[in-house]
């Protein structure tokens, strides 16, 4: 029997509730206790800016397919230059790790003075004073072009930091849309932001950037009379503040991205003892090599070198125990296959469990866990004026007798030979299943758990599903609705099925991570109604809740408002939807040690 839900009427999850977590999140639900907590963290990204394709991921998958708006084509020619000049590459890092360098070294010069001051230098420069160094992802027609968009930017992050609007700021400007701004005033507001970025306290979100924009503020509370959440990008200046608070803290090191979470776990009085730390691999997908310096076997190298000196702990903080998912691409792998070229997967398996515990899936960069052979050569085309080439190699590259069907086949024959070997050595398989982040139209349904049954019921594999519930308010709402669950969410279809340990028509094992869901954050009380319903779904059939994991998301989570408080939140909610010593030290601790070793 299911609990009683809340009235969602009566859940706050708008974004002027923000301000009000310090009295209505952990601490009303919930003293802390005095004693750390420990806890297992089965989804964590230490990367940074200069191990992704930064500007066709922010173009592409962060807003989608279709022309970006000035302000982020601004935001994303900043960030390219500012990648060569300050951010880590894997090499580097991994040799001052090695070296005994202190933190501060490896961080380098970038500091919120440092990011005002060359934005403000960049932005006001003398067009003819020097080339454009943007090759990566040319971006602007013109000079005038490049510098209208700019403006923008400008004109935003300006009024924020003044906590006035955009009018308002134009007004002064006296010139309307465009007009000059001073240079030491573009560097005092930037340098504002990146303090900002640092200190958690950008602008309440209003949408989950990083989730295919889905709303996570809906007006008047939390409704349930609105359907599945809508997907698009936000023009607001909180959002815009907040994809370049963003961009900045990707310049950061990896190691500064461990340090600031284990603080942030510290001063919620958590402690992680396990770190999934996963990797992506976009490359194929987004047609653009990897940096010097930062190759996929370079990142593992560097995320190896911080697992190594972080394992023991200091005086200051306890070990911790970090281990890597490299990303696993089929598309690359078929390339390589037809090619005769050497893999990347047997590179990576040549590194050592040590090195690479398990492997990281991607579906929403364009493909199915299972079933691609069904879909013609076209349904891969990410229809984007910047990929159009690489869409064509891929299908001369892969041509063949296939009925104009050759590159779902390759995908499939990879992802098979992939699971087979997985399941010989028995690795552990994570794989992003929500439906944002998508690299081409429609591309995020691809990662429905749906097209992971035909897997389970052929592979003994452990598999987790990253982000098992793509949206709480949808969850419940669903719940409350009784009858057949929308099929958005997925949770309650496929998802139910797959984690379900009495399914004798399975051969893998499958968990779920409860990553990434600051929309708990805003509500507490949504949250303890959230918790109450994941019971009563996964419970029915697993008293004891052996397959769900806690997962935070960092540092994509990082852009959320009191993100600090995810787990707490949680924590409490658990607390409050009754759960049992032993289902609370499952889903935090346990299950991702059965995931990992089996």
């Amino acid at each position: 029997m299911i609990p009683p839900l809340v009235d969602r009427r009566a859940v706050l999850a708008t974004g002027a509730a923000l301000p009000l977590l310090a009295s209505c999140g952990p601490a009303a639900l919930g003293k802390k206790p005095s004693a750390r907590r420990a806890y297992a963290d089965t989804h964590v990204h230490l990367f940074n800016a200069h191990d992704l394709p930064i500007g066709m991921f922010m173009v592409e998958i962060l807003f989608g397919q279709g022309d970006a708006p000035p302000f982020l084509k601004a935001i994303v020619d900043y960030l390219l230059r500012g990648v060569q000049k300050f951010a880590d590459s894997a090499t580097a890092e991994r040799r001052r790790i090695e070296g005994g360098a202190a933190l501060a070294k490896s961080v380098g010069t970038l500091s919120p003075e440092t990011f005002g001051a060359d934005i403000a230098y960049w932005a006001t420069r003398d067009p003819g004073a020097e080339k454009d160094a943007n090759a990566e992802l040319p971006l602007f027609a013109n000079e005038g072009e490049r510098d209208a968009a700019y403006a923008e930017l400008i004109e935003a992050v300006v009024a924020d930091s003044r906590g006035t609007s955009l009018d308002k700021v134009r007004k002064r400007m006296g010139e309307g849309p465009g007009a000059p701004v001073a240079k030491a005033e573009i560097q005092r507001a930037f340098a504002d932001l990146a303090r900002r970025a640092e200190n958690s306290d950008l602008p309440p979100p209003g949408t989950k950037l990083f989730d295919g924009g889905a709303s996570i503020k809906k007006s008047g509370g939390v409704r349930c009379d609105s359907g599945c959440s809508d997907t698009g990008f936000s023009r607001s200046i909180g959002a815009i503040i907040r994809y370049f608070g963003w961009g900045y803290l990707m310049l950061k090191s990896r190691e500064h991205h461990l340090t600031k979470y284990l603080a942030l776990a510290a001063g919620q009085r958590e402690q992680p003892t396990l770190i999934l730390n996963h990797l992506v691999d976009y490359d194929a997908w987004l047609g653009v090599p990897p940096r010097r310096g930062s190759a996929h076997v370079e990142q593992v190298a560097v995320a190896h070198a911080l697992a190594g000196k972080y394992r023991t702990g200091g005086r200051r903080r306890p070990g911790v125990e970090i281990v890597t998912f490299a990303g696993f691409c089929p598309l690359k792998h078929a390339l390589e296959a037809k090619a005769g070229l050497p893999r990347a997967l047997d590179a990576m398996l040549a590194l050592g469990r040590d090195k690479v515990a398990g492997f990281k899936l991607y579906p929403p960069m364009g493909f199915r866990p299972s079933g691609n052979k069904e879909l013609r050569n076209d349904a891969f085309d990410p229809r984007s004026r910047y990929r159009a080439a690489h869409f064509r190699r891929w299908r001369a590259a892969l041509a063949g007798q296939g009925g104009g069907k050759e590159i779902g086949s390759a995908i499939d024959a990879a992802l098979e030979e992939f699971y087979t070997t997985c399941a010989k050595q028995g690795i552990p398989v994570m794989a992003h299943a929500g439906p944002g982040m998508q690299a081409g139209p429609d591309f995020g349904q691809r990662a429905n758990p749906h097209f992971w049954i035909d897997v389970a019921e052929r592979h003994r594999l452990r598999i987790s599903l990253g982000h098992l519930v793509n949206s709480a308010e949808d969850f419940v709402c669903a719940l409350r609705a009784g009858g057949d669950p929308p099929k958005c969410v997925w949770a309650l279809h496929a998802g139910r099925t797959l984690l379900d340990p009495t399914n004798s028509a399975l051969k893998a094992t499958v968990y779920g991570d409860l990553a990434f869901m600051p929309e708990l954050i805003e509500s507490p009380a949504l949250a303890v109604e959230f918790f109450k319903g994941l019971h009563a779904v996964f419970g029915v059939k697993d008293p004891a809740l052996t397959r769900i994991t806690y997962g935070s998301d960092y540092i994509m989570l990082g852009t959320m408002k009191d993100y600090d408080e995810h787990l707490s939140v949680m924590r409490a909610a658990m607390a409050k939807a009754e759960y049992t010593s032993e289902q609370v030290e499952n889903i935090l601790v346990n299950n991702a040690r059965r995931f990992l070793s089996g």
